[in-house]
């Protein structure tokens, strides 16, 4: 088995250098936005129901609920100025997608 991957391998030529550089850099980029986006990281229970029952925020200060709800009461009247926040705390969630999309349009393309 062993062997025939690796004529595989040697099949390819050199496309599979750049083929090898896309696949790691697409595990790594699902795998790290896995991670950063976890619910607990975003969105943890204890402060959705803290910001419900409209209690002070007690730890988990440094997800993007909390740093919206703090943003928000810091500008109070403004909200056009919370909007753009979320917006900015959404940009910031989203970073390393637009990799991804690169590479699974120019991954296939590569290998033709």
């Amino acid at each position: 088995m062993y062997l025939a991957m690796l004529d595989i391998v040697k099949g390819a030529g050199l496309l599979i250098i750049p083929l090898a550089i896309c696949s790691a850099a697409a595990v790594f980029i699902i795998f790290e936005r896995a991670y950063a986006l976890r619910k607990a990281a975003v969105i943890p229970q204890d402060l959705v129901d803290a910001v419900v029952a409209g209690k002070v925020l007690m730890g988990g200060r440094h997800t993007v609920l909390a740093r919206i709800v703090e943003f928000a009461e810091q500008h109070h009247g403004d909200e056009g100025a919370i909007k753009a926040f979320a917006r900015l705390e959404i940009n910031r969630m989203e970073r390393g997608i637009a990799y991804l999309d690169v590479i699974y349009a120019a991954a296939p393309l590569i290998g033709l």
